[in-house]
């Protein structure tokens, strides 16, 4: 599956187990669902989201592990 990639300020409704691409900066990630981020695409950790927010991260890719998720990156 291709890597695609996230625009800041824009509202996702992402596919589960889909890798996509943050924005090469810091973000502010805002959203609900659960989430898994990586620094190489293959180790895979869990995002701690507080109040639907978790940030400033800079961290490469990002994926969904449950259906139904929203997600916006956000400059920071």
């Amino acid at each position: 599956m291709p890597v695609l990639l996230l625009h800041l300020g824009t509202i996702e409704n992402m596919v589960q187990n889909q890798v996509y691409a943050l924005p090469a900066r810091q973000v502010i990630i805002s959203g609900t669902g659960t989430f898994e981020v990586s620094q190489d695409g293959s180790t895979w950790v869990a995002l701690i989201m507080t109040s639907g927010q978790a940030g400033p991260i800079v961290i490469p890719f990002i994926r969904a592990t449950a259906a139904g998720s929203i997600l916006v990156a956000k400059a920071d």
